[in-house]
């Protein structure tokens, strides 16, 4: 297992709170996941937001289940 004083691998995290927010928001407006990758304000891919959802762990999968739940 790794300690908090070694050097992480691979590419830092595009996300951010804000970011997190934004996508939940336009998700709760009704729009796609695929739609909402797809323009110039959110900087990073659909599978990457996939990926921050179904990771329990990460801040942005409350997030979105609450985002999802307001379109049902």
């Amino acid at each position: 297992m790794a300690s908090d004083t070694e050097p992480k691998h691979g590419r830092p995290t595009a996300y951010t709170p804000e970011l997190g927010e934004a996508i939940c928001e336009l998700l709760a407006e009704g729009k796609t996941l695929k739609a909402i990758c797809r323009t110039d304000d959110i900087p990073v891919a659909e599978s990457t937001v996939r990926s921050w959802a179904i990771n329990a762990e990460h801040p942005f999968s409350a997030l979105y289940a609450r985002a999802r739940l307001a379109i049902t």
